[in-house]
């Protein structure tokens, strides 16, 4: 078998999502609102609603080259921030809106009953927490397109190249957070380095059963690694499952929702395998043009790899002192017991204060980039930043706030969060045109 098969149809993508703040730099519920001036003037721009009705996600056409996905994207952020300009919105490009919101649930019977079967309050974090999301195809042949779901296989190589990378994602997230993190305050108060990750994920292991799927973690929180293609069918079946007798016990029809094709549907882990046959990286915080745009990079050169060559990732404890080591065409990484309980705790709620994190997250890197174009150097260079000065933009926001005159332990008034969102949300423009300007320098093309 031709070693480069799997490559050549592989592509990437992403999705991002913003909170909509007017002037003074508060959130308004105009979601539905934005969308449609943004339908009028871009017909051809896609803007969805989310969870909340001051949030609206974009995401960009997905391509082989990392350059046209990433320059699509950025794209479709300038449009946006056009209809925002022309009608008196900002766009907030971080993960939590630091002050107090009163949240309301998009009126949809998607969302209306995810609500009722999680509880409102638990459902609520989820209005007022904005993500990144990367995808990557899943290795050709895997998945069946009619079904929207895994193919039963024969082909070990192909098979053991969709666990691998599964579980090297997972292995991943603690230092993909770490370094995407913004979302230290929430309803004008500190919560954490990474407030998203408790927040939607919830659960014992994080201290925070509040959190979206704190009750029911096999639906949202980070997944242990999976040994064999039919452990990871059944797991994924199951949820759908869980969803369709949770429906029954809450008094709900699910046959409006529950069929054969859409088992993914009810797959909301960091860590997912999506309906539309990629493997989707849903852990980050929403974060500044440069920062999604350099971990992006990162992820396809990485992914892209793996299928080529076939490397074998293995959970060991080598990972736990030397984790990412590559020895042959071998991948180390640390059990998945350690990752789960230990690191994305860490991640969560110390961030670079964790030595430990940090130096997985120095690791992370280092394995990342060796697998990376070089003219995506500059690219990336944003990252190396976070870690040179081991400040992540929450711990810039926290150091914002102290400035301000407000500590953690302090309840921040609503003017003083106002004055922080807009000091985060006034250079998303000039972001965009630099982060474009590193991709067409990379590669010595003109910009379009």
């Amino acid at each position: 078998m031709d070693k480069k098969k799997p490559l050549k149809k592989s592509k990437s993508g992403s999705e991002v999502e913003f909170f909509l703040l007017n002037r003074k730099g508060y959130t308004v519920k105009e979601s539905k609102k934005f969308i449609g001036l943004a339908k009028k003037k871009y017909p051809e721009l896609v803007v969805q609603p989310e969870a909340g009705q001051s949030m609206i996600e974009i995401g960009s056409y997905p391509s082989v080259a990392v350059l046209d996905t990433v320059i699509d994207l950025l794209e479709k952020i300038k449009m946006i921030v056009d209809v925002a300009d022309a009608n008196d919105y900002i766009l907030y490009p971080l993960a939590t809106y630091p002050g107090k919101v009163k949240p309301e649930i998009t009126d949809k019977r998607w969302y209306n009953e995810q609500a009722m079967i999680l509880g409102k309050e638990q459902y609520l974090n989820a209005t007022m927490c904005c993500g990144f999301h990367y995808h990557y195809t899943l290795p050709r042949g895997v998945f069946d397109f009619e079904k929207r779901f895994l193919k039963k296989m024969v082909n070990s190589k192909i098979k053991q190249s969709l666990i691998d990378s599964y579980n090297l994602s997972i292995a991943f997230d603690p230092a993909i957070t770490v370094l995407l993190q913004s979302s230290p305050f929430v309803q004008g108060r500190f919560l954490a380095k990474d407030s998203r990750t408790l927040m939607y994920r919830g659960g014992k292991k994080l201290n925070y059963i509040k959190g979206k799927y704190g009750k029911y973690q096999a639906l949202g929180a980070l997944p242990p690694y999976k040994q064999t293609l039919n452990d990871l069918m059944f797991s994924l079946a199951k949820r759908q499952d869980k969803w369709k007798n949770l429906m029954i016990k809450h008094k709900l029809d699910p046959s409006w929702l529950i069929r054969e094709d859409n088992i993914l549907e009810f797959t909301w882990n960091p860590i997912r395998i999506n309906k539309i046959g990629t493997l989707e990286i849903r852990s980050p915080d929403m974060n500044h043009p440069k920062y999604i745009m350099a971990m992006a990079s990162l992820l396809k050169f990485v992914y892209r790899q793996i299928y080529r060559d076939f490397y074998r990732v293995l959970p060991s404890d080598i990972g736990l002192d030397e984790p990412f080591k590559v020895e042959g065409n071998v991948i180390h990484i640390p059990p998945h017991t350690h990752v789960r309980n230990v690191l994305q705790k860490e991640s969560a709620y110390n961030g670079f204060e964790s030595k430990e994190l940090l130096h997985y997250t120095k690791r992370f890197y280092r394995f990342t980039r060796h697998f990376l174009d070089k003219n995506y150097l500059p690219v990336v260079k944003p990252l190396q930043e976070i870690l040179d000065n081991e400040e992540t933009v929450s711990d810039m926001i926290i150091k914002r706030i102290k400035k301000m005159g407000y500590g953690k332990e302090d309840k921040i008034p609503d003017e003083v969060a106002a004055e922080s969102a807009l000091k985060s949300s006034e250079k998303l423009l000039q972001e965009v045109d630099e982060t474009e300007e590193r991709l067409y320098k990379a590669y010595n093309i003109e910009p379009k």
